[in-house]
C-alpha cells in the first residue's frame, strides 16, 4: 500500500542519516583524539595550540549552521550533503599532505567543518523533523545513533593504521571513507525520500510533531510562526533558556572528546588503551542516543535532559578527582551514556517549543548563539594542562558549568505557559 511504500521511505531516510552521521563526525572529531599525540610530537605543539583545531571547527561550524538551517528549511537538501561529503573527503585527504600546523588547522578547522555543517547532523535531523511525523523522537534517537557510532569504528582503525604507518595514511583513509560512504548514503537513501516528499506536510507548520496531547497547545502557543523568521525566535525565551544550556553541554562534551587521550595518559594508560577509551565512549553514546531518544517519545524531554546532564556532571566530577584506570572507564561509560542523548533531546524540545517547519532554522540560530563557548572551552582545556600539567582543574570546572546547565534545562523549559504569556 502507499502508506507501507511511505513508512519504507522514511525509515530508508533515517539509515541514510545514520551513515551521514557517521562518517561527517567519524571522520572529524571521531579520530582527532587519536592523532593528537603524534601530532604534538611531529608540530612540537601545546595541548593548547592542538586544541585551536577543534575551536577553528566549531566557529565555521556555528557560522554555517544558519545558513545551512534556511536552505535546508527552503530547499532540497540532497545538494547540500553531496557537497558537505565532498568538502570533508577533500580536506581530510590534503590534511594528509599538509607540511604545516597553521595548515593542518585551516584544512580541518574550515574545510571539514563545511562539511560537516552540510552532511552531518543538522541536516538529517531536520529531514527526520519534517519527514517522520510518527514517532519523531524514535526516529531522531535512531539516526542520531550516526554520529556516536562513527567514532566507534574511527578511534580503533585511527589507533592502529598511527601505530603501524603514522598519522598521514589514516587522514587519507578517512578522507576515502567520507567520500564513498556519504555520496552513497545520500544518493541511495536521500533521493528516494525526497521523491515521496512531494505532498504537503501531515502536521500544520509551527505544529510540534511530538508533543503530548495536554502540552500540545501551550507547545503551539509558545512558538512564534515559521514566517516570523529568526528574530522572533531571539525574542522567545525559550530560544534562550534552550539554546544556552546546550552551547555549554556542548562546549564541554567537544572538549572531553578531544581532550580523552591525553586525560587516559594522564593517568598512565598506554596509548592503546587511551583510544580503545575514545571508542569506549562513543559506544556508550550510541546507547544513551537510543535510550534517551525512546523515552522522549514518553517523559517530559526537559527533565530527561537535566538528568542527563547531570550525569555528565557527576562523570566529570569523578574524573577530576580520581586517577584510577578502572573508575576512568566507569566515569568515561557514564559520560559518553549521558551526552548520547544530547542531539535527540534538544531536537524534541525545538519541535515541542517551535514546530519542525521551522526546526533548520531554530537549530541553525542556536549553533550561532553557542559559537563563543564552543570557540573557547576546548583550547581553554589545552590552556589548563600546559599550566598545570594535570585536566584535574579542567575537569572540575566542567563539572560545574554541566550543573548549572542541568538546573537552567530542568527550570526554565518546565513552564510552557509561562513561556507562551511571554512571547
Amino acid at each position: 500500500s502507499e502508506t507501507e511504500m511511505d513508512a519504507s521511505r522514511q525509515w530508508r531516510l533515517v539509515a541514510a542519516s545514520f551513515a551521514t552521521q557517521a562518517v561527517a563526525i567519524g571522520g572529524t572529531l571521531g579520530g582527532v583524539a587519536v592523532f593528537m599525540p603524534p601530532m604534538e610530537a611531529e608540530f612540537g605543539a601545546s595541548r593548547a595550540a592542538l586544541s585551536w583545531m577543534v575551536a577553528i571547527w566549531n566557529v565555521v561550524m556555528g557560522l554555517a549552521y544558519p545558513l545551512v538551517g534556511r536552505a535546508l528549511d527552503r530547499g532540497s537538501p540532497r545538494a547540500l550533503m553531496l557537497a558537505g561529503a565532498a568538502a570533508s573527503g577533500a580536506s581530510l585527504l590534503a590534511i594528509a599532505a599538509a607540511p604545516a600546523l597553521w595548515q593542518v588547522e585551516l584544512l580541518f578547522g574550515v574545510g571539514t567543518a563545511i562539511g560537516t555543517a552540510l552532511l552531518g547532523p543538522l541536516a538529517s535531523s531536520t529531514l527526520i523533523a519534517r519527514r517522520v511525523p510518527e514517532n519523531a523522537g524514535r526516529a531522531l534517537g535512531l539516526a542520531n545513533m550516526g554520529a556516536p557510532a562513527g567514532p566507534v569504528v574511527a578511534a580503533p582503525i585511527a589507533g592502529w593504521i598511527v601505530a603501524t604507518h603514522g598519522w598521514r595514511p589514516a587522514f587519507v583513509a578517512f578522507g576515502v571513507a567520507t567520500l564513498v560512504v556519504g555520496v552513497l548514503a545520500v544518493a541511495l537513501g536521500i533521493e528516494a525520500e525526497e521523491r515521496a516528499a512531494d505532498a504537503p506536510p501531515s502536521a500544520p507548520p509551527g505544529a510540534p510533531l511530538d508533543a503530548a496531547p495536554d502540552a500540545a497547545p501551550d507547545a503551539q502557543r509558545s512558538a512564534p510562526a515559521p514566517s516570523d523568521g529568526a528574530p522572533a525566535y531571539l525574542r522567545a525565551p525559550a530560544f534562550w533558556s534552550l539554546v544556552v544550556p546546550v552551547a555549554l553541554v556542548a562546549s564541554t562534551g567537544i572538549a572531553l572528546s578531544f581532550h580523552l587521550v591525553g586525560v587516559a595518559l594522564e593517568r598512565g594508560a598506554t596509548l592503546a588503551a587511551a583510544t580503545a577509551l575514545v571508542s569506549l565512549n562513543a559506544a556508550a553514546a550510541i546507547a544513551g542516543n537510543a535510550g534517551f531518544g525512546f523515552l522522549s517519545d514518553r517523559v517530559a524531554p526537559h527533565r530527561l535532559f537535566a538528568a542527563a546532564i547531570a550525569l555528565q556532571a557527576a562523570a566529570c566530577g569523578a574524573l577530576a578527582a580520581t586517577g584510577r584506570q578502572d573508575l576512568l572507564v566507569v566515569a568515561t561509560c557514564v559520560f559518553g551514556f549521558a551526552s548520547g542523548g544530547t542531539m535527540p533531546l534538544y531536537a524534541s524540545l525545538i519541535t515541542r517549543h517551535f514546530g519542525a517547519a521551522a526546526f533548520g532554522r531554530v537549530m541553525g540560530a542556536g549553533a550561532l548563539v553557542g559559537l563563543p563557548f564552543t570557540f573557547v572551552v576546548p583550547p581553554l582545556a589545552g590552556l589548563a594542562f600546559d599550566r598545570t600539567g594535570s585536566y584535574a582543574i579542567a575537569l572540575a570546572s566542567a563539572a560545574v558549568v554541566l550543573a548549572l546547565a542541568g538546573v537552567a534545562i530542568a527550570t526554565a523549559l518546565g513552564r510552557p505557559r509561562a513561556e507562551a504569556s511571554a512571547t
